[in-house]
């Protein structure tokens, strides 16, 4: 249907609505028809887009990342069906350990792995394969903020320098014409 912004979590009562209020609209008024889709995060007008390029777009992230771990499991030996179980079940369970546990994802990262295992030996390759900085060049593309490339930071907009303490647990660097991988530093 043109000129609609599909929100696929808005059909299952999760996921949020941004909303900016105007001198014409009030909370009071419309908080009963918005809840009727998920939640609701009011937001200044600057907002907006940043939003729409992570609240509304996030699903995106998820579905293909369930789809390409689905994949993965199949080309290990896995039926479809098995692969997508598994994957299904260690998303809400890890979701459900975040919620549970009120940990940063990195604490359950650096629990969940034992020495020269195969969970870190998994992670290690993901970092070499430049997942992070895929997500994140997704997501800044397509906000519709500007980012300085060169410092992978977005920008002010009233100056067009880069934000201070953007990325601050990471150091980016540029591999090639097409891609920005992230490094953890030491220490965080």
């Amino acid at each position: 249907m043109p000129g609609r912004l599909p929100n696929t979590l808005t059909d299952t009562g999760f996921g949020y609505s941004g909303v900016t209020l105007n001198a014409h609209a009030s909370a009071a008024e419309i908080e009963p028809f918005l809840r009727g889709f998920g939640k609701v995060l009011y937001l200044p007008e600057r907002l907006i887009d940043v939003f729409t390029g992570f609240g509304v777009a996030g699903p995106n992230y998820i579905y293909y990342f369930i789809e390409t771990l689905t994949d993965a499991g199949v080309l290990a030996g896995l039926s479809r069906p098995q692969a997508t179980e598994v994957v299904l079940e260690n998303l809400l369970g890890a979701v459900k350990m975040l919620r549970q546990s009120q940990k940063h994802p990195r604490q359950l990262l650096d629990i969940n792995n034992s020495p020269a295992g195969v969970g870190i030996h998994a992670l290690y390759e993901l970092n070499n394969s430049d997942f992070a900085a895929g997500f994140s060049a997704a997501y800044w593309r397509r906000s519709g903020v500007p980012v300085n490339w060169d410092s992978a930071k977005p920008l002010l907009p009233a100056t067009g320098r880069a934000a201070p303490g953007a990325f601050p647990a990471m150091r980016l660097k540029r591999c090639g014409l097409r891609c920005i991988s992230t490094v953890a530093q030491p220490g965080r």
